[in-house]
């Protein structure tokens, strides 16, 4: 592609934590506990399950395929296409279960350092 596409979305934004957010990280390893017992457990009161993080990195790929076909020669390059996500923690850890297949209780085995750079190939 000679032109490449960058596209901002919210769908990307860190995970929501609801009351907690903008609090300590020291509530994060309690969260990610109560993550693997229940991937749907809402931290903060209103904040959003890995459940609730996974559909909407669904929503970001579903897109994003549907602009990188648009934007292809009819599919034919399709092979040689890289698509670079750039989002924070447990948004990219919940996504990475979902695109590796790999159970969502078990997110944080994806989960990256500051900085960190993870590549999948599909």
């Amino acid at each position: 592609m000679n032109n490449p596409a960058f596209q901002q979305t919210d769908t990307l934004a860190e995970r929501n934590f609801g009351s907690l957010e903008l609090q300590s990280s020291q509530h994060y390893e309690a969260i990610w506990e109560e993550d693997v017992n229940n991937p749907s457990f809402v931290p903060g009161e209103s904040g959003e399950s890995c459940k609730d993080v996974v559909l909407r990195f669904e929503s970001f790929l579903a897109m994003a395929n549907k602009d990188v076909l648009s934007t292809l020669d009819g599919g034919s390059t399709l092979g040689k296409c890289v698509v670079i996500v750039v989002g924070h923690g447990d948004g990219l850890s919940c996504g990475a279960s979902r695109l590796l297949g790999s159970p969502l209780e078990k997110h944080r085995q994806h989960g990256l350092e500051n900085c960190g750079i993870m590549e999948v190939k599909k």
